[in-house]
């Protein structure tokens, strides 16, 4: 119980600092007008049950007293719906500032996160939770604002109706704790619940996106999957439906009594204070003042009741909160050093397996790249050339084994500033839904002195010169159409080029291609490879590819098979070993000569 309390409060604490972060203006303001807004309507039931006192006085010379309660009455009415149109002003500039506090909490955690925890079905289903809850940080700051005015308003209605009687109020606080208990026992297994389908909630989320995802829409509407998948949106939908129903049938069934009591009390107290008026012990005034205030304390009881019994479901949700920002990031990884200009890799004796499989990609594999050497990887599918690469940039790190630049362990240096002597295209390379110029640029942020013309040069060099003449925009025309209706949509080879000319834009020592000319036409490919050839001398160039036709690039080629290196040499000195290398280079080779 200690434990769930210090939590709780923890939970509390952890939302109001995010609020006085967010906007220390917005909080005092909120915190103020609460505590008005909450004042001001027992002002008017005190002012309406003089007003009612005075009514049952039948006296001319009353009437002026009257009219001038009357007033009070009206200007009491305005200030209430004054610090109310506040207090909502307020709280709505407040939440869109804490909204967006908290969007950029999570978009940067997102961005930091190691990226082998993509590999984690444990952390993509509490990502897929926090990518649904962290909106909860902005309830939850409401529910406490709300619930700190009810904790006013019962204070308030308690100490009024102590002026009649003590043990009233006592009773009706004391009947409205099963609905507390109830409340929260019922939160907690609804989360929970949550949290446990939180498999189905993916795949059903899956399914609705891949719907409206332009990337599988071809291929929908070709194999006429339409059926298919809002039968498997059902599916998951139904198991997760079916459960949430019957925890809200028991929660109404169980919870509903609780809340009936409190009535039948009020009920019994108001008779009496009929009785007391009747014996004239009381006035008319009292009975109007009293249903208000009883009225006033179980609206007061049940909203302090809901608002933290909720803000103790959203609790959990703060707890998977909390959970993701202790998944590893990059930074927490780094070490200190800092890549000089002259760099030397050698892979000495490294395996790895991805997380969460037994299988190696890669063993015992050791292979040393100089500066300025162009090394071409070949090999299968799956036989661990892309690995590689990404133990290179560290996006894993070795099970075995050690990666070395210049002779240290790649773990010493900075991971951003290991990473900012690459230039790279990944096989499953990407654009972004910006203008074709900022696509490019995008590699080179930081360079005050980039210009159009740098944009012009990297397309020149991978052969897209054709690409910015048939833009409407020029540099300007967006990439898609998701923003932009007279955006352009290249093919694949086209947006393969785009792709190589952000990487050429970096101008980094060390240029890495995983397929680079994999989607691109054999005629692009050869204007490619040349201009590849000439603009690259003196860089190093590692580059993965099936097709063969490439390796005239390298200096030294190595064959991967089961991720060991089963063949290493110049392509002069592999044909002569007339080994796996040889048998796939005529292979290729026979596939050109049809007669």
């Amino acid at each position: 119980m200690r434990f769930k309390l210090k939590s709780f409060f923890y939970a509390m604490a952890f939302c109001m600092s995010l609020a006085w972060k967010t906007s220390k203006h917005y909080t005092i303001g909120r915190c103020t007008l609460l505590i008005l807004s909450t004042c001001t309507p027992y002002i008017s039931m005190f002012l309406n049950k003089i007003l009612i006192d005075s009514l049952t006085i039948i006296n001319e010379k009353n009437y002026f007293s009257i009219l001038f309660m009357l007033i009070l009455v009206t200007l009491m009415a305005i200030i209430t719906k004054l610090f109310s149109k506040l207090s909502a002003y307020y709280q709505n500039i407040h939440s869109d500032l804490l909204e967006h506090e908290i969007e950029k909490m999570v978009m940067k955690k997102t961005m930091k996160t190691n990226i082998e925890f993509y590999d984690s079905p444990e952390y993509l289903n509490t990502l897929q939770a926090v990518m649904t809850d962290f909106f909860s940080l902005n309830e939850i700051t409401w529910n406490i604002f709300y619930g700190m005015s009810g904790i006013c308003s019962l204070i308030i209605a308690a100490g009024m109706i102590g002026r009649y009687q003590w043990s009233y109020a006592i009773v009706l606080l004391i009947f409205s704790i099963p609905s507390a208990v109830l409340n929260q026992k019922f939160s907690k297994k609804a989360y929970k619940l949550r949290l446990n389908n939180m498999p189905y909630e993916r795949q059903q989320s899956y399914m609705y996106s891949v719907a409206s995802d332009r990337y599988f829409a071809f291929d929908i509407r070709l194999h006429n999957l339409c059926d298919f998948f809002m039968n498997r949106y059902k599916k998951f939908w139904s198991i997760c439906f079916k459960d949430r129903k019957q925890l809200k049938k028991k929660q109404l069934i169980c919870i509903f009594p609780t809340y009936v009591i409190p009535e039948i009390i009020i009920f019994l107290f108001m008779s009496r204070i009929v009785k007391s008026i009747l014996n004239g012990d009381s006035s008319v005034g009292d009975f109007s003042l009293y249903i208000g205030l009883f009225t006033s304390l179980i609206a007061a009881t049940y909203t302090v009741i809901e608002t933290f019994s909720s803000v103790y479901e959203d609790k959990l949700k703060i707890d998977t909160i909390e959970k993701f920002s202790k998944y590893e990031e990059e930074e927490d990884r780094c070490g200190k050093l800092e890549v000089n200009d002259n760099i030397k890799i050698e892979f000495k004796n490294v395996s790895f397996k991805y997380p969460m499989s037994e299988k190696y990609v890669l063993q015992n594999f050791s292979l040393e790249i100089k500066q300025g050497d162009r090394i071409c990887i070949l090999g299968v599918n799956g036989s661990g050339k892309s690995t590689i690469i990404k133990l290179l940039l560290r996006f894993y790190d070795v099970d075995e084994g050690e990666i070395l630049i210049n002779s240290k362990n790649i773990k010493e240096y900075d991971v951003c500033n290991l990473r900012s002597v690459f230039s790279v295209v990944f096989q499953d390379y990407i654009n972004y839904s910006f203008t074709l110029r900022d696509n490019i640029k995008i590699t080179d942020l930081e360079n005050a002195e980039w210009t159009d013309e740098d944009a012009i040069k990297a397309l020149h060099i991978v052969d897209a010169d054709n690409i910015l003449k048939k833009l409407p925009e020029g540099l300007d025309t967006y990439i898609q159409k998701i923003f932009d209706r007279n955006g352009y949509e290249p093919s694949g080879g086209e947006q393969q080029k785009i792709a190589l000319a952000r990487a050429i834009n970096r101008r980094c020592k060390v240029m890495i291609l995983d397929e680079p000319t994999a989607a691109i036409d054999p005629e692009s490919e050869c204007n490619l490879l040349n201009n590849l050839k000439h603009e690259l001398y003196g860089k190093t160039l590692i580059f993965t590819s099936h097709r063969l036709s490439a390796v005239h690039l390298a200096d030294k080629i190595v064959l991967l098979e089961n991720g060991q290196v089963t063949e290493e040499g110049s392509h002069k000195e592999l044909l002569e070993l007339n080994k796996e290398y040889a048998r796939l280079y005529r292979l290729q080779m026979n596939t050109y000569n049809f007669g």
